[in-house]
């Protein structure tokens, strides 16, 4: 597993190390681990969240949006499964119809 310090981290997300602890206040990224020096340690994991947050935003969402978009996206596999609930129930009414 890679481990990024937050300097690190900031120059591959294209963020500051001000806007991660930002994001890190906020609930967009989690408090990242430490090493036995205290230093914080970034995953892979928080390098896509970033990445996300940074696309979002130049696509003109807000963090307000953008934390409730990543909130739903932890529970993907619930909504799929409402979508396909939901399809099915769609589907039947259009074979009622004849169509």
């Amino acid at each position: 597993m890679t481990e990024y310090l937050r300097g690190q981290m900031a120059k591959l997300a294209n963020v500051s190390m001000e806007t991660l602890r930002y994001y890190e206040e906020l609930g967009l990224i989690s408090t990242p681990i430490r090493s036995e020096s205290g230093y914080r340690l970034y995953s892979e994991a928080a390098l896509s969240r970033l990445t996300f947050i940074h696309n979002a935003k130049r696509c003109g969402f807000t963090l307000k949006e953008i934390k409730k978009a990543l909130r739903l996206m932890r529970f993907r596999p619930v909504l799929l499964i409402r979508s396909f609930s939901q399809l099915e129930r769609l589907l039947k009414r259009l074979r009622m119809l004849g169509i």
